[in-house]
This record gives structure tokens, C-alpha cells and sequence, in this order.
């Protein structure tokens, strides 16, 4: 797994620096724009039950909780981003709707068919390869019939973006290996991460949202 889904890796200071650029409650590109952008595609109902997965410091789940009436569990492996999670749900209010735990998805237990919608924004990159089928026959236990997942993860749109040697720097102290969004579908059909039980509603290089069937 990438250093950059290590509990280690999260930091407060970390943590700080990456939301005074996306924002506050979100580590991952795009921000409350970006969590906008995927919440729309997701067709969720005031009541449905969210498993959001490497849930942060908390923006998505709070998103989804005030926006469309979600109640949603949020699993998080950063004992920091888990504290301020719990911390800022309190704050705004939303301690009924949502939930935090800490604790690494691939050994996380809970009872079938308890959710409607699972998310992956930016963590399953950090699903070792070899827990990858394991963790998705998991995940189908969990969902309830005709349940979504919803994977998201960040790609280049093409080589240049990696031109900058501030850039190239990040990347190399993140231990990252970003692919072009083609090259990240392709890897994403050769391990599987859409398999056979799910039926895709939305596909594009970056997005894959599919159906419990």
C-alpha cells in the first residue's frame, strides 16, 4: 500500500496544509466541487445508509448526510482524521447522521444488506492488489439488493501534468505512480475492480458507479 494511505502519513500539520488547498473535511482533488460532481451521479434518498470508505477528515459524509438526508458511516484508518471528523461532526450538528470508525476497510465487519450506497473516493487505490476481490465480496455482503458503489479515483488527463518538478517531487515523496485516465481504466478491468455482480450505471476514466444485481 502507498505510504500516502498510511495512518503515518496523516499528520495534523499534513492535514491542515491539504485542506487550506481543497478545503475544509476534504484530502482528496476536487473538493466540495468534486464531492458535488460524484453526489449527483449517486441517486441517493433522504434515509438511505452510505458506507463512505477512507472517509477523512469528514466532507464527504457530512455532504451526503445534509444534502440528501443520508445517514452515513464513515471508516477512516488516520486516528488524526478520525478525531476530526468526530470533532466537526458534533459541531455542525450532524452526530445523528453520521458516524465515524476507525479501522482498515479490509478487516472491518458488518452485518449484510445494511447499506444502500458504498463509496470509494481516493481509497481504494490504497486496497492492496491481493484484497481486492476479497474486499468487493465483502462489500456485496453488505449491500442491499439493487445497492451502488461508487469508485473514484484521480488521474492525469495527459503526461504534461507531471512536467513541473514541484509536481514530480510530490509524487515521488506521496509514492505515487499516477496513470493517464485510459491507462487507469485498463488496470481497473484487469484487477477486477468491477466485477461480474456489478452491473455499471456510470462508467468514464475516472469514475466507475455499479449496481448490486
Amino acid at each position: 500500500m502507498a505510504r500516502h494511505g498510511s495512518a503515518a502519513t496523516y499528520e495534523l500539520n499534513w492535514v491542515r496544509c491539504v485542506e487550506k488547498y481543497y478545503g475544509v473535511g476534504f484530502l482528496s482533488a476536487g473538493g466540495e466541487a468534486g464531492c458535488k460532481y460524484l453526489a449527483e451521479r449517486l441517486n441517493l434518498k433522504p434515509g438511505d445508509k452510505v458506507l463512505d470508505v477512507g472517509s477523512g477528515t469528514g466532507g464527504f459524509s457530512f455532504y451526503l448526510a445534509k444534502h440528501y438526508g443520508a445517514f452515513v458511516t464513515g471508516v477512516e484508518v488516520s486516528p488524526t482524521n478520525l478525531e476530526l471528523a468526530q470533532e466537526r461532526s458534533r459541531t455542525v450538528g450532524l452526530s445523528d447522521q453520521v458516524h465515524f470508525q476507525q479501522g482498515n476497510i479490509t478487516s472491518v465487519e458488518f452485518e449484510p444488506l445494511q447499506f444502500d450506497t458504498v463509496t470509494f473516493w481516493g481509497s481504494y487505490v490504497h486496497v492492496p492488489y491481493e484484497d481486492h476481490l476479497p474486499l468487493m465480496k465483502k462489500v456485496k455482503e453488505w449491500l442491499k439488493p439493487g445497492g451502488q458503489v461508487l469508485l473514484s479515483e484521480l488521474t492525469l488527463t495527459n503526461s504534461s501534468e507531471t512536467s513541473s518538478q514541484e509536481f514530480r517531487d510530490l509524487l515521488t515523496k506521496m509514492d505515487y505512480k499516477p496513470l493517464l485516465a485510459a491507462q487507469y481504466q485498463q488496470v481497473r478491468e484487469q484487477r477486477s475492480a468491477s466485477p461480474r455482480w456489478m452491473k455499471p450505471c456510470t462508467v468514464n476514466p475516472q469514475i466507475f458507479c455499479g449496481q448490486n444485481i
